[in-house]
């Protein structure tokens, strides 16, 4: 099985005033080479709510130039990280913020059919997770509301959320929908009190997307394999369900970009061919 790997937009360049996760507006075009330069076969890109209008992804233009350095270095840009909706969520709102929220989207998953993206992260966790039916109903309102735009390019809406699987579960049944899937991302899972290796296999189906990364119960990110995350079980899980979705990197920084993704990206590659082997050895 041929997984793409990928790393998070803003990894590969030095911490954009202090923090860990942002679109990085000066650098961005750096990253192409870099990315090549290191193996990887992916950026995924970072879209944030401050200076959006200013991204490249926003506009014409702009996308013109991903596509132009995506294809001089051979580096795809399959997915957004749609961080956006992080300030900007589809409940608990305002109507007319909850429709602007659905009308950039709408945009987002336009410019993405124009650069090729295959899916757009939606993050439903921390201070916007769902907490009630009320929020859950309107979320699923909201992405309704985009689903035609969505299928008219085959693009998926892939929801990372730390709900308790079977929640989860629900919320996945309560869409109903093909390009409704799930992002998973294993260390912030495994923070938050769930154990990936035994949770994938239900709901493995629906993944579209993992996000590598390690941390601690209860804890921040750390470099892989220090942290809680429990990576062999994980990746045999994801094999065993038939994961063919992208591998992201997130991994926590340490200040030497570019050595540090390097190690994480052997890290990965080696977890995926001893759970290519376990499978085979036990199908």
């Amino acid at each position: 099985m041929k997984n793409v790997i990928g790393i998070l937009q803003g990894r590969l360049s030095p911490p954009l005033k202090g923090r860990l996760q942002a679109f990085p507006v000066e650098t961005w075009e750096e990253e192409f080479p870099k990315a090549r330069r290191c193996g990887f076969d992916a950026l995924e890109w970072v879209f944030e709510a401050d200076g959006h209008r200013k991204n490249p992804l926003w506009t014409r233009e702009g996308i013109k130039r991903i596509r132009t350095v995506s294809e001089v270095h051979g580096v795809a840009v399959p997915s957004i990280c749609a961080d956006y909706f992080m300030r900007y969520p589809f409940f608990r709102t305002s109507p007319e913020a909850q429709s602007n929220s659905i009308q950039t989207l709408r945009h987002l998953i336009e410019q993405g059919a124009r650069l090729g993206i295959r899916r757009v992260l939606l993050p439903v966790l921390e201070e916007v997770e769902i907490q009630t039916e009320t929020d859950q109903r309107q979320l699923i309102q909201c992405l309704r509301a985009v689903l035609p735009i969505a299928e008219t390019h085959g693009i998926e809406l892939a929801i990372e959320s730390n709900l308790p699987v079977e929640s989860y579960e629900a919320l996945m049944e309560a869409f109903d929908h093909p390009l409704i899937r799930i992002y998973y991302d294993i260390g912030n899972r495994v923070a938050t009190g769930h154990r990936p290796e035994t949770e994938i296999p239900k709901l493995g189906t629906w993944i579209s997307g993992v996000h590598v990364k390690d941390r601690k119960r209860g804890g921040s990110t750390v470099p892989l394999g220090t942290g809680d995350v429990d990576f062999t079980g994980t990746f045999q899980a994801l094999q065993a369900a038939g994961f063919e979705g992208p591998y992201i990197l997130q991994g926590a920084r340490d200040g030497i970009e570019e050595e540090t993704a390097r190690r994480y990206l052997e890290f990965v590659k080696r977890h995926l061919q001893e759970s290519c082997k376990y499978a085979e050895q036990n199908p």
